[in-house]
């Protein structure tokens, strides 16, 4: 029984760590939403100086070359984007590739915080 008991809590505190570290990654994410080939912009994290368009990346300032809005909001278009407009790097949690800090693995724990 007391293993039993033992084994629930453990698996409830990994999930509870897992649940907790991916709010924390998409609280810091660019990435409001990926629709297709749209990567969506938090509107907090674009930031337009004299000498260009910059994304707000975990504290890293990121040139873009453009951006394209519709009704859904501001996004970049991934397939007209030069390779200066997306910032990839690889998702600590199932080492995928994310785009603008989101994680393009529809599986990954990342996606499924809320």
């Amino acid at each position: 029984m007391f293993k039993r008991l033992s084994c629930f809590f453990y698996v409830l505190f990994i999930l509870i760590s897992t649940l907790t570290y991916a709010n924390e990654l998409s609280e810091r994410s660019a990435v409001k939403e990926i629709v297709g080939n749209k990567l969506y912009l938090k509107p907090t994290t674009v930031h337009i100086a004299n000498n260009g368009i910059f994304l707000n990346i975990q504290g890293a300032l990121i040139r873009v070359n453009h951006l394209e809005v519709d009704d859904k909001g501001v996004y970049i278009d991934a397939l007209k984007a030069g390779a200066g407009d997306i910032f990839m790097g690889e998702c600590p949690v199932c080492h995928d590739i994310t785009i603008c800090g989101v994680c393009t693995n529809g599986a990954c724990p990342t996606k499924h915080w809320d």
